[in-house]
C-alpha cells in the first residue's frame, strides 16, 4: 500500500523514519502474547529493536541527531483559521540546488521527521497494508 508522508503520525511515522534510517524487515511480532512492531537495526550487531522504543515523532535524543545531521530547517507558522493562536511548524531540506523535503506538523519533531521521510523516501512510498490499517 502506498503511505503518504504528509499523512504520518505516531507509530506510522516513527515506522516511516526508521525505514529510511535503513531499518529493515518490518514485522508484527509472532509471539501470540505480543504483536507489537519490530525492524531489524541496519547494524546486524545491534539486533532487532522493538518500533516503541523509536519514538522518533516525540524523543528530542532520537530526532535531534537526525535534525541536526540532515540540518534540518524549522519554521512556526500561526494558523489563520484558529485566529493566529495555533501554531503549526514547518520543515525543510535542501535535497538538490532547487528542491526542498517540506514537512509539516503541530509539533516540531512532527515537522521535521516528516520532512527527513520525504527527502529519504518521497512524498509516497510503499509500507506493509497493516502499517496504514492499524
Amino acid at each position: 500500500m502506498l503511505a503518504k508522508s504528509k499523512d504520518l503520525s505516531g507509530w506510522q511515522l516513527n515506522a516511516a523514519v526508521a525505514l529510511a534510517l535503513g531499518y529493515t524487515n518490518l514485522r508484527r511480532n509472532t509471539h501470540r502474547f505480543d504483536t507489537t512492531w519490530l525492524v531489524d537495526h541496519p547494524n546486524s550487531e545491534y539486533g532487532t529493536k522493538f518500533l516503541k522504543e523509536l519514538n522518533f515523532e516525540s524523543r528530542w535524543e532520537l530526532a535531534g541527531p537526525i535534525i541536526q545531521q540532515e540540518e534540518i530547517d524549522i519554521y512556526c507558522e500561526q494558523s489563520k483559521e484558529a485566529g493566529g493562536g495555533e501554531a503549526r511548524f514547518i520543515a525543510e531540506i535542501q535535497i538538490m540546488p532547487r528542491r526542498r523535503a517540506v514537512g509539516r506538523g503541530k509539533t516540531v519533531l512532527m515537522a521535521a521527521m516528516r520532512a527527513f521521510v520525504v527527502s529519504k523516501l518521497g512524498d509516497q512510498f510503499e509500507v506493509p497494508d497493516e502499517l496504514i490499517g492499524g
